[in-house]
């Protein structure tokens, strides 16, 4: 029980430090005015707002709050996403503010126009999920981000052989892609996002590959229209689904089997 409680206290001290009012928290309700950041898209903050605007405002920040529990992946990308537009707008990002403001703006050129003080707005972004049958196999995921910092990842699903298994990589090598690819305009639709699930909708005109722009991580689960379906790595970082063609519905719920183990043995020693 000491431990415990000395345990759950160490991971709510962080939190309830983000939550705390502060002087100059007040420049949080600007956020307010920024459409789209609860379900359609996301913001990178680089020390504009403060405080961890995300937590606070309940909002899509891609930086969000870092913690052990952090994936690998996650690190990689956050240390180049915050001077790389191209990273930024393949990870589902609308807005930019704070440090870094000219050189974002620079890349971006005539995708970007500076909303109001310290805040940019791309008016093309990765949406939370589309639907693509263009796919690039790259030797390793460092060299899949590098591509997605060149800005590969708009038209494609960029995959390293190490995110699959073999019976995947086979199905995923014999996509034939038509015409010039829909790319980002393929966007799903209806997405309902909550703490433990996603839902959206898609039209696949082809077998293809469904894009989301949530993390990849062990213990998520998904359905295609109420059957099971495997999710697997894509874009360094996101989840992708193998689709075949027409109107599905998808689903996916944070189930992690060892957590819920442990859950049933703590009960048990109870």
């Amino acid at each position: 029980l000491a431990l415990l409680v000395t345990d759950v206290g160490l991971q709510l001290r962080p939190v309830a430090g983000i939550l705390a009012e502060y002087e100059g928290t007040a420049r949080d309700a600007d956020l307010a005015k920024l459409d789209g950041l609860k379900h359609e898209a996301r913001l990178v903050d680089r020390a504009h707002f403060r405080y961890r605007v995300g937590m606070r405002g309940r909002v899509r920040e891609f930086l969000g709050h870092a913690n052990l529990l952090s994936l690998k992946r996650y690190w990689g990308y956050v240390n180049r996403i915050k001077t790389s537009y191209n990273l930024q707008v393949a990870a589902n990002v609308r807005y930019f503010a704070g440090n870094e403001l000219e050189v974002i703006e620079g890349q971006a050129g005539k995708n970007a126009r500076r909303l109001m003080d310290g805040i940019l707005v791309f008016t093309e972004y990765a949406p939370l999920g589309f639907w693509t049958d263009r796919v690039k196999f790259l030797p390793d995921a460092a060299q899949v981000l590098e591509a997605m910092d060149r800005g590969e990842a708009r038209d494609k699903a960029l995959l390293a052989p190490e995110d699959l298994d073999a019976e995947l990589t086979a199905r995923l090598k014999a996509l034939k892609a038509g015409g010039q690819g829909a790319g980002w305009k393929a966007a799903a639709t209806g997405m309902k996002l909550q703490q433990n699930s996603i839902s959206m909708s898609v039209t696949a005109p082809r077998r293809g590959v469904l894009v989301v722009h949530e993390t990849f991580m062990p213990g998520w689960r998904a359905t295609v229209d109420g059957a099971p379906a495997e999710l697997f790595q894509v874009n360094y970082m996101f989840r992708g689904l193998l689709l075949e063609p027409g109107k599905h519905r998808i689903e996916m719920k944070y189930r992690p089997v060892k957590v819920l183990v442990g859950l049933a043995v703590y009960g048990l020693t109870l």
